[in-house]
């Protein structure tokens, strides 16, 4: 199952170098309802290492919500994955770049 989206972002608050909050809200195309979202990143330092905390606070409504809403869901966590390993992939080949 797949949707497309006219979605428009804004950016809420950002607190340089700590957050950043952005509000989502589109539009299903083919199929009634609508999506809204407010997704929150914060960066943290612990010792030498940058700990990113993000949270995304998601809601589908009319026919989309009662269809859609376990879909999201499960591609919210399987993109979650996917971000957190190439994440660190991109970091392992930086810090493999500056070793001598």
């Amino acid at each position: 199952m797949s949707f497309r989206f006219n979605v428009t972002v804004e950016l809420t608050r950002a607190q340089p170098p700590a957050e950043i909050e952005a509000k989502v809200e589109g539009m299903p195309l083919g199929i009634v309802g609508r999506l809204t979202a407010t997704a929150l990143t914060s960066l943290s330092e612990v010792g030498e290492e940058t700990h990113i905390d993000y949270t995304v606070d998601s809601n589908l409504t009319g026919k989309l919500g009662s269809l859609g809403q376990p879909v999201l869901r499960s591609k919210a966590k399987e993109m979650e994955r996917q971000f957190a390993a190439r994440l660190q992939a991109a970091f392992d080949r930086t810090g493999a770049e500056a070793t001598p």
